[in-house]
C-alpha cells in the first residue's frame, strides 16, 4: 500500500495507511449491512457511490473462490 500512497500524495492527498484502511473497511462493513439488508433499491448507490462496483468485485471474487478454493 505504501507506493499507492506515495501516489496519492503527488496528487495532494495526505491520508495514512492506516486512515485508508479504516476507510476501506468503513466502505464495506456498509456495503455488506445494505446487502444484508435485501435492499435492492436504485437508491443505494446513491448512499453508497461504489455499491455497484463492490458488488460486481465481491460476485467476482465468490465465483473464483467457487472455481477455485483456498485451503
Amino acid at each position: 500500500m505504501g507506493g499507492d500512497l506515495g501516489a496519492m500524495r503527488k496528487l495532494g492527498y495526505n491520508r495514512s495507511s492506516k486512515r485508508c484502511k479504516e476507510k476501506w473497511e468503513n466502505i464495506n462493513k456498509y456495503f455488506k449491512k445494505v446487502k444484508e439488508s435485501n435492499k435492492k433499491r436504485p437508491e443505494d448507490s446513491k448512499t453508497c457511490p461504489y455499491f455497484h462496483q463492490l458488488d460486481a468485485l465481491y460476485r467476482e471474487r465468490n465465483k473464483f473462490e467457487l472455481v477455485s478454493p483456498i485451503k
